[in-house]
């Protein structure tokens, strides 16, 4: 089995040597003209399996020969110090010279394949960029040695004239860590997984029978035979890492625990990814599922899907038992709010908000609904509907009333925008919830809370919200749309929410200005993303390359064409991605556009340690570039205040301060290398997205398992005017196998979304135990909570029913249930014991069909035989 590895590092002037790096990568022997230094290994070549060189076809002879390419790019480096006439590196010290590559190879193959296999990710990689590339193929401990790549890529293009630019857009991600030095790269994964996918389809293409080891749980730092350090240090840092993680693996409450972090139900392929990247012995890994799935905490599920030969298919899923309490709680919650009566809103003040604006019959609706005196009221708005609109009407009304009105937000971003449509309280859930626990301005009856995309809530800040404004009297207001991205934490509770609130609904799409456009976006709310793609694809707007890289080129040329065409005050059109990776990419590819059209000073570039997450990264920055911030500061002493996800224009670098005019309208000037949360802003993820309408977009589909069907619906509904998507064969093989691919759902929803198969007779939420207002479970009650919850699991199909029918479907369930009381204690133990078997035995055959299905594949990449001369 082939082993996945992959990994990059800086090599950088003054610190290292690019060309004793060549020289050891080649076994062959040189000078560093600039340090002096001589290197000596032409007598090590017994290891080497296959050496090359690729430069562009116009680059000049002379960089033919490996010792005089390296020592000019490091000679490029430097400049001439004004004062001493001496030459030095640039200002910035330690200039990028190359990249480092370490990629594992196969043993299984020939030297032959490993070289193809090699050169054709080189091609594909680095054909398009004009660099500089060197690499060999060496070989651990003799014949029975680990075979990898060493691959040294210039970091500056190479032309007729020598090395020039730099080719920024392949930058990878740099980190800070104790104990390592400037220029380490984190593995991050994305190499990785690229290098993996890469060689699984080049095994495909060929017929080979191999495979590649999937990564181990933990990132291990990369400790090569030469030109490294081994420490103690960072073999201690390894090891604990790697215990903790397979102590982790041999708890099972704490794997229970990590599933359930990110979303409220998982999957046994969910259990099995996760125990299979530990570095535990294959019987260790079994004994630990058998200890998951028999752990007393476990909830088991049922999902239910219609199969493509209209059967229902059923599938297992897993929750907790404090998953499951939670939701209950969070509805127990919603339910005492919506039978609260006490936030009357005068017909004056409704007349007065609706006579500003034209409101169409939906938002009348919508705000004749929000206006009543109930605690909890809830619009479920889809994409572009007008929710922000209705939105303002509301918050008039109430204000109009004399309420004290605040508006809270999942994100800074969609804060930000509800007080620039005129919430004088605008805030995140996150520090309204730290304010009210601090006691800051709290709650009471006159309080109405009006919630902008409730939908991604996570669990816990629905549970405060909710919880807060039951215990201090005040209303709740969400606004959302539970078919649109949830809580990166766990979440998914709008949809139940929204439910128990008897929410009200927004469907006509008024954002996009053409019919076509808006009947597209309606079918994207429906789930139907085949007809979505289907739409664009039929006026060229989805636009095809062989591969990702293309895509993206080919995005950066469209977007650069479109800046050419369109005025100086025009907004720049924004680009989405679904991965942070292909958004740092498409960041510095921008950037470089706007450099070649004359919009920004190359030369007045600066470059900063940032940060975006745990991710560290270098940017470099000159005035008129777009930036976005990563995380929120708020330095009294300084009078600085910067908020996540928002966006502004640099307007000046002074040493290390830059100012920038945010796009609300205030400026800031902040030390940007005491706060590094901050980024380019050309593009950004998806998920950032989200609630922004913006005239022109454009989305690289990068990702087949990132475009789910909630990412896709918030990414292709975001504009206005024109949209553009750029796909890649790679990812999908056409336009049929895109729609299908972005139909896939996150698997986000709540676990009482799904029926509790442990215990059919109380699915849902008909056992709700609470303090003081949960209704506690009694034998008189315990009937009529157990028709509820079934009646609820009609899903979008009870809330369609007429009254005759809703009452109908009610007198079918007593009559059921009335059948089996007057069964025997005996009788109904027998049909108990049966009725599990029969589950069992459906959810053995779901098991048994799943692991018979293979996963739909798509290929990553064409293999290509061309030859590989020395120059391409």
């Amino acid at each position: 089995m082939a082993i996945e590895f992959a990994s990059v590092a800086i090599v950088r002037a003054g610190s290292g040597s690019a060309v004793g790096l060549s020289h050891y990568i080649d076994r062959s022997n040189g000078r560093d003209r600039v340090n002096g230094a001589s290197y000596c290994f032409d007598g090590k070549d017994v290891d080497v399996l296959g050496r090359g060189l690729m430069v562009p076809e116009t680059a000049p002879d002379w960089a033919l020969d490996t010792n005089a390419l390296w020592n000019a790019a490091t000679e490029r480096e430097l400049v001439r110090d004004r004062k001493t006439g001496e030459l030095r590196f640039s200002r910035h010290g330690e200039p990028q010279v190359a990249k480092s590559y370490v990629l594992a190879l196969p043993k299984e193959l020939s030297a032959e394949d490993n070289r193809a296999l090699l050169q054709s990710w080189l091609d594909q990689k680095f054909t398009q960029a004009g660099v500089a590339v060197q690499w060999a193929i060496h070989r651990d401990h003799g014949e029975n040695g680990n075979v990898h790549a060493h691959v040294l890529v210039s970091t500056r293009r190479l032309g007729p004239d020598g090395f020039g630019a730099k080719a920024r857009e392949l930058n990878p991600q740099f980190a800070r860590a104790p104990g390592l030095q400037k220029g380490f790269i984190a593995e991050t994964g994305a190499l990785t997984r690229e290098w993996r996918s890469f060689q699984d389809e080049f095994f495909r293409a060929r017929g080979l029978a191999l495979t590649v080891d999937p990564s181990r749980m933990t990132p291990q730092l990369h400790l090569g035979a030469a030109f490294r350090t081994e420490t103690s240090a960072l073999h201690q840092a390894n090891a604990a890492r790697a215990e903790k993680e397979r102590e982790n693996v041999r708890r099972p409450e704490r794997v229970l625990a990590h599933l359930t972090a990110r979303a409220a139900t998982f999957t046994g392929r969910d259990l099995d990814t996760y125990l299979s990247k530990s570095s535990l012995p294959a019987q260790e890994i079994e004994t630990a599922r058998a200890a998951v799935l028999g752990h007393a905490d476990l909830v088991r599920l049922e999902e239910r899907q219609s199969g493509r030969d209209g059967q229902v298919l059923v599938i297992e899923r897993f929750t907790t038992k404090a998953v499951v309490e939670q939701e209950r709680g969070i509805l127990a919650d919603a339910g005492a709010l919506t039978r609260q009566s006490a936030h009357p809103v005068s017909a004056r003040a409704v007349q007065a908000a609706r006579s500003t604006r034209t409101l169409d019959g939906e938002q009348e609706r919508a705000l004749t609904y929000a206006a009543q005196g109930q605690g909890l009221a809830v619009i479920r708005g889809r994409a572009g509907t007008g929710k922000s609109y209705t939105m303002a009407a509301i918050r008039e009304a109430h204000e109009g009333s004399g309420f004290r009105v605040v508006g809270l937000a999942p994100t800074n971003t969609v804060a930000a925008d509800m007080r620039k449509d005129g919430f004088g309280e605008g805030r995140t859930v996150a520090s309204e919830m730290l304010r009210q626990e601090r006691g800051r301005e709290t709650w009471d009856g006159r309080t109405v809370v009006i919630v902008d995309e409730m939908g991604m809530l996570s669990h816990r800040d629905m549970e405060r919200v909710l919880s807060h404004a039951r215990v201090t009297g005040a209303k709740v207001i969400g606004l959302g749309d539970e078919r649109q991205l949830a809580s990166v934490e766990r979440g998914g509770m709008f949809a139940l929410v929204a439910e128990e609130a008897r929410a009200v609904e927004l469907t006509q799409v008024r954002r996009q200005r053409d019919e076509w456009q808006r009947q597209a976006s309606a079918a994207a709310a429906r789930g139907d993303l085949s007809a979505t793609v289907r739409a664009y694809s039929e006026r060229g707007a989805v636009r095809w390359s062989s591969d990702l890289v293309k895509a993206r080129a080919d995005l950066v040329r469209d977007w650069t064409e479109a800046l050419r065409a369109q005025g100086s005050t025009q907004p720049l059109p924004f680009v989405y991605a679904a991965t942070n990776d292909a958004v740092d990419a498409l960041n510095r590819d921008l950037r470089q556009a706007r450099i070649a059209l004359g919009q920004i000073d190359e030369e007045a570039g600066r470059t900063f340690a940032t940060e975006k997450g745990e991710r560290q990264l270098e940017t470099v920055i000159s005035p008129g570039d777009r930036v976005t911030f990563h995380a929120t500061v708020r330095d009294r002493a300084a009078k600085l205040e910067l908020r996540n996800g928002e966006s502004g224009v640099v307007t000046r670098i002074q040493d290390n301060r830059l100012t920038v005019h945010l796009d609300g309208g205030r400026a800031v000037s902040f030390d940007a290398v005491k706060h590094r949360g901050w980024g380019l802003g050309y593009a950004g993820t998806v998920y950032k997205g989200q609630g922004k309408t913006q005239r022109q977009v454009m989305t690289l589909y990068d990702h087949a398992h990132a475009w789910r069907r909630e990412a896709s619906y918030v990414a292709l509904t975001r504009h206005a005017q024109d949209l553009k998507v750029y796909a890649s064969q790679d990812l999908a093989r056409n336009e049929m196998a895109l729609g299908r691919q972005m139909e896939r759902g996150d698997g986000k929803a709540a676990a009482l979304s799904y029926d509790l198969a442990q215990a059919p007779q109380l699915t849902r939420d008909a056992e709700l135990v609470a303090e003081q207002v949960r209704e506690p479970v009694t034998n008189q009650n315990r009937q009529r909570l157990m028709e509820e919850a079934q009646m609820r699991a009609q899903g979008e199909a009870s809330r369609t029913m007429t009254p005759e029918e809703r009452r109908a479907a009610m007198d079918e369930i007593r009559a059921r249930s009335s059948g089996e009381q007057a069964l025997s204690a005996d009788e109904r133990q027998a049909r108990m014991a049966q009725a599990r078997q029969e589950q069992e035995a459906r959810q053995q055959a779901a098991r048994e069909q799943s692991r018979s299905q293979e996963a739909e594949r798509v290929p990553t990449h064409r293999s290509r035989e061309d030859d590989h001369q020395l120059k391409r």
